[in-house]
C-alpha cells in the first residue's frame, strides 16, 4: 500500500492509499477499488479503516467523533499530557 495523499482535520488525519503497483504504472487494472481512506487519530495514533461511502460524505468528522471517540472528550494540559474525561 502506498500513501497518495493526507488531509489534516481537527480530530484525525485522513490518509488515502493505493496499491504500490498502481502508483508505479497508473494502469486501472492495478488499482485497488472499493476501499475508503484510513483515519489516524491525532491524539492517540489509532488507525481506523473506513468504507467508500464514508469517504464521500461531508460529515465524516462528526461521524468519527460519535462512533470512534464516543461521548468522551480529551482534556489536554499540554501537547503530551492528555486524558479522556466525561463530556459535560
Amino acid at each position: 500500500m502506498a500513501v497518495l495523499s493526507v488531509e489534516e482535520h481537527e480530530p484525525v488525519w485522513t490518509v488515502y492509499g493505493q496499491s504500490e503497483k498502481f502508483v508505479r504504472t497508473w494502469k486501472v487494472e492495478d488499482m485497488l477499488v472499493g476501499r475508503g481512506p484510513y483515519l489516524v487519530d491525532r491524539v492517540d495514533g489509532g488507525l481506523h479503516r473506513t468504507g467508500v461511502v464514508f469517504a464521500s460524505t461531508e460529515e465524516r468528522e462528526t461521524d468519527y467523533r460519535a462512533r470512534i471517540r464516543g461521548p468522551m472528550v480529551l482534556a489536554c494540559r499540554s501537547r503530551r499530557v492528555c486524558e479522556r474525561v466525561a463530556e459535560e
